[in-house]
């Protein structure tokens, strides 16, 4: 199970939306893993990707093209690191990537959000969970968001700054600045508070 695996949003916003996860397995191959995991960080880097993060013994990358996705995952392939890779996001591109790139034909294993269950009409919009799952942590709330959208109508700033600022408690380092603003931005011209 990834903390990535739960992110919400309509189909359209999502589909520029990978994670690519590499990590070493305590007492596997964590030993001297540093270099191959900085090694991941700069190909990552290399291919454009929005946000990278460093978290322990676990990094990110997130992308909004999987033709980026594609890239990294065959320069992976290529590196031989040894570390384990996942990638989130809407499954068909994402088997796709894995084809062209020759990573493989079929996936190891897919894992599958099931969403929420219960009673929905007690949780914010649509809109306002899409900004929040983006942590994989919970760690951007409903005020946080609230606060952002409310700044960005009362003209304090704009919605790329206020995404920014609602990455800061994200301590994954997942959270795609370049989405929430579009997000935030669409909150702050529908006029609904949730």
């Amino acid at each position: 199970m990834s903390h990535t695996l739960h992110r919400e949003g309509r189909r359209r916003d999502l589909r520029g939306e990978f994670i690519v996860m590499s990590m070493a397995a305590k007492g596997i191959n964590d030993a001297g893993a540093g270099p191959k995991l900085r090694r991941f960080l700069r190909i990552a880097r290399k291919h454009g990707a929005v946000s990278v993060s460093d978290v322990k013994s676990v990094m990110h990358a997130v992308f909004t093209d999987i033709g980026a996705v594609e890239s990294v995952l065959r320069d992976l392939r290529r590196a031989r690191l040894g570390l384990s890779v996942t990638v989130t996001g809407l499954v068909a591109p994402i088997h796709r990537a894995c084809c062209r790139s020759e990573v493989a034909e079929e996936p190891h294993t897919v894992a599958h959000s099931l969403g929420v269950w219960g009673n929905r009409r007690r949780l914010p919009s649509e809109t306002v969970l899409s900004v929040m799952t983006m942590c994989g942590h919970s760690l951007v709330s409903v005020p946080l968001v609230e606060q952002a959208v409310a700044s960005v109508r009362a003209g304090v700033c704009s919605p790329r700054a206020a995404a920014v600022k609602l990455a800061e408690p994200c301590v994954c380092g997942i959270f795609n600045v370049d989405r929430a603003a579009r997000l935030i931005a669409r909150l702050a011209r529908s006029g609904k508070r949730r």
